[in-house]
């Protein structure tokens, strides 16, 4: 076995863009809309729940507590994916109840992925929290995929992506780039809107897609590695 990098096992990004666009597309055709409104709950009207004086101390708590959710929703949208591409049958059910131990993975997961992106705004974490979270990346396709513990999967995310973490910030940044300012135009005009509401809904709305979007790319890398493995090994 070959220690030198396949350069083929990354794409160029206009292999990915398509299918990432065709984030609705899910054999099991409730998924992504159960998902999709559960994000908005968690992201939008949860803002507006009325939150008592006595706990506003904890108010950071519950939107961290919020963030989890939503992305615990990616997470299992990325698992139902990766079983689309593998041609795997299941079942609503099966994804929006995984098990206790798998959800733990993906909860777990989901607080590492919430940290490093609230560390990666700070300038100064800007750096380590990006290389740590393309080392872990694929850690919660491990988790659902192949039923790993947490760190099981952060090992195996980090030896699969030794030598390709460069192509991947590259591809990563790519597409987060012409997402951001089509993000942030949008919401130029939503916050133009007299309408209170406008601004956080097409906020929360946006980054939804945009999250569904980025989690199929995540997915398409993980059956590429995946598949290069198997060929080694043979």
């Amino acid at each position: 076995m070959s220690n030198e990098p396949n350069q083929d096992k990354i794409k160029d990004l206009r292999f990915y863009i398509p299918e990432a666009f065709r984030f609705y597309s899910i054999k099991n055709e409730y998924l992504t809309p159960i998902l999709f409104v559960i994000t908005l709950i968690v992201l939008f009207a949860f803002e507006y729940i009325p939150f008592p004086e006595a706990l506003s101390y904890y108010k950071g708590v519950f939107i961290f507590i919020r963030l989890i959710i939503a992305n615990i929703c990616y997470l299992i949208y990325l698992s139902a994916y990766i079983k689309d591409l593998k041609g795997e049958k299941y079942s609503l059910k099966e994804m929006m109840i995984p098990g206790w131990e798998k959800f733990i993975g993906l909860f777990a997961a989901s607080i590492i992925n919430i940290v490093l992106f609230v560390a990666s705004i700070t300038i100064y974490f800007l750096l380590p929290a990006v290389l740590i979270y393309l080392t872990v990346i694929f850690c919660p396709c491990y988790i659902s995929d192949k039923s790993s513990g947490l760190f099981e999967s952060i090992i195996a995310s980090k030896n699969v992506t030794i030598g390709y973490k460069m192509r991947l910030l590259s591809l990563i940044a790519k597409f987060l780039f012409p997402v951001t300012v089509l993000l942030l135009l949008t919401l130029m005009v939503a916050g133009s809107s007299s309408k209170v509401l406008i601004f956080p809904f097409v906020l929360s709305f946006a980054y939804s897609i945009s999250m569904f979007m980025f989690q199929r790319i995540i997915a398409l890398l993980y059956y590429g590695f995946e598949l290069d493995l198997k060929e080694e090994d043979l």
